[in-house]
């Protein structure tokens, strides 16, 4: 029998940014209370009561990984586990470009949105660096994630453009 941690509203949780960029959000359980990001892998410390807030009144955070938590415990706690699934860590976040083009197309494929744009992001700033040049790499990129990476100054996929990623919760 596995333990699993008990974990009240105050339990502190460790969590990290997964937008390649800032990333905002406002409480909708505390007035005046808001969470900052400057960049991709940054921590926030976020009490689990606030989680739980958010997952009910912000679920994009879990579902499009623009929140990265890595504890099992407080994933299942939450009830957003399912989003996690296939996603990648920031520990792990490069390993995606020394895959070979068929675990790409198949893995990135199963991924959230917000996972997608990071790796289009960072894959765009690593083949400008000249640290991405396996052409294999570059089209199975493309393909699964519908943009080319080689065009200059298109960060977005081909479809509307998003604007920075922050939410406001009207009560």
């Amino acid at each position: 029998v596995w333990a699993v941690k008990k974990m009240t509203n105050i339990t502190m949780v460790e969590c990290k940014n997964g937008v390649h960029g800032p990333l905002s959000c406002i409480s909708s359980r505390t007035a005046g209370y808001m969470i900052e990001w400057e960049e991709f892998g940054e921590v926030q410390e976020i009490e689990y009561g606030e989680l739980v807030a958010m997952r009910g009144s912000q679920p994009r955070f879990f579902r499009d990984n623009w929140i990265l938590i890595e504890d099992a415990d407080v994933l299942k706690a939450l009830g957003v586990a399912q989003h996690y699934r296939n996603a990648l860590t920031t520990e792990n976040f490069d390993d995606v470009f020394s895959w070979d083009a068929a675990k790409i197309r198949s893995d990135v494929a199963k991924m959230g949105d917000g996972m997608k744009d990071s790796i289009r992001m960072r894959a765009k700033e690593l083949i400008k660096a000249d640290k991405i040049d396996s052409r294999n790499v570059i089209k199975a990129l493309n393909e699964v994630l519908n943009c080319d990476l080689e065009e200059e100054g298109q960060l977005d996929a081909k479809k509307p453009a998003k604007k920075t990623v922050e939410v406001t919760t009207i009560k």
